[in-house]
């Protein structure tokens, strides 16, 4: 039985490990032909077109394609998040460069939520921001979560100007 959890876990692992790749391809396809203000823009199209007052805001950067592509995949989640969860009136994305790296804050004016309940969120199955935690750290940067209930929510993510091989 462990063998087979074992194999089953490896498989797992390598159709993950594959999707990503097709997802990456996908993604670098929309920032090489829109730049990333274009394709960040373009994640945040939906909520301006449904009365949403959006703002973009992309500094000049020197990063990576990879950095670039875990800039966009991660945005696309919190911009998913903020649209399904906020009820926002205004969502704002910024991405600068720091020294030393480069910052992604994505904050909406919308209903907050308690960070104190990730964990129990996480065993009722909602894993999307663990999910990206993981990635980010991954890639040798950071997230960071606040919010408050009825004050907003602000997820600010930090990342090195290379992403490691990975």
């Amino acid at each position: 039985m462990a063998v087979s959890l074992d194999r089953m876990t490896d498989d797992l692992q390598a159709v993950t490990g594959e999707l990503r790749t097709l997802m990456g391809d996908l993604v670098g396809r929309d920032i090489d032909s829109d730049g990333l203000a274009g394709a960040l823009s373009q994640l945040l199209a939906p909520l301006a077109d449904s009365g949403v007052n959006v703002e973009v805001t992309v500094g000049a950067l020197d990063c990576d394609a990879r950095v670039r592509s875990l800039i966009h995949r991660v945005a696309q989640e919190l911009v998913r998040n903020a649209a399904k969860h906020s009820r926002a009136r205004r969502v704002t994305l910024s991405v600068e460069r720091t020294t030393g790296g480069t910052l992604l804050r994505v904050a909406d004016d919308g209903r907050g939520f308690d960070p104190g309940s990730l964990e129990q969120l996480h065993r009722e199955g909602h894993m999307g921001l663990r999910l990206l935690e993981q990635r980010v750290r991954g890639a040798g940067g950071s997230l960071e979560i606040t919010s408050s209930p009825g004050c907003g929510t602000v997820v600010q993510m930090t990342l090195p100007l290379t992403a490691p091989p990975g």
